[in-house]
């Protein structure tokens, strides 16, 4: 029971949030995305079409792609809570002995 418990824990680890971040003539854009391949230029003008404006050009666009949590960050988050919740049912629950 406690091996599942712990790959349960484990598979909410797995996911993680990926951000396109784009910035042109001192404008910035950072949206939420599936995959590091969707962010181009092309991605960020069709979210914001005024985002190089005055300027018609993409030349000065600055692309970057970035994840906020890392799966190790989260693992060790989980861990850390899951140590709280058994220490804590410890201490509520009677001893049996």
């Amino acid at each position: 029971m406690k091996i599942l418990t712990l790959l349960s824990l484990f598979t909410f680890t797995l996911g993680f949030q990926h951000y396109c971040k784009c910035q042109c003539n001192e404008q910035l854009l950072v949206e939420k995305i599936d995959q590091c391949d969707q962010c181009t230029k092309g991605w960020c003008l069709q979210q914001n079409a005024s985002l190089c404006l005055p300027e018609k050009t993409t030349d000065s666009m600055i692309i970057s792609c970035f994840q906020n949590e890392s799966r190790k960050e989260q693992a060790i988050v989980y861990a850390f809570i899951l140590a709280i919740v058994v220490l804590l049912g410890k201490l509520v629950l009677p001893s049996r002995g």
